[in-house]
């Protein structure tokens, strides 16, 4: 399985320029991963994918299953 999108929801706080996290959804987004059995694509290029005014966020991202990822 693979998963991909712009989750609006971050998982560490350095995925935003501001340091912001939201604690409550990034541990409701880290159990859905743990429930899906999902891992992260390593990501490459620019550290943030979002980008308004002076903020930016990283939450563009891709998840597969370990098969997928072998």
């Amino acid at each position: 399985m693979v998963v991909l999108g712009d989750f609006n929801e971050t998982l560490y706080s350095y995925e935003r320029s501001s340091g912001y996290l939201n604690h409550s959804g990034s541990a409701s987004f880290h159990s859905f991963l743990s429930d899906c059995e999902l891992i992260e694509f390593n990501p490459h290029g620019n550290r943030f994918a979002w980008y308004r005014g002076g903020y930016m966020s990283r939450i563009d991202k891709a998840f597969a299953t370990l098969d997928f990822h072998l």
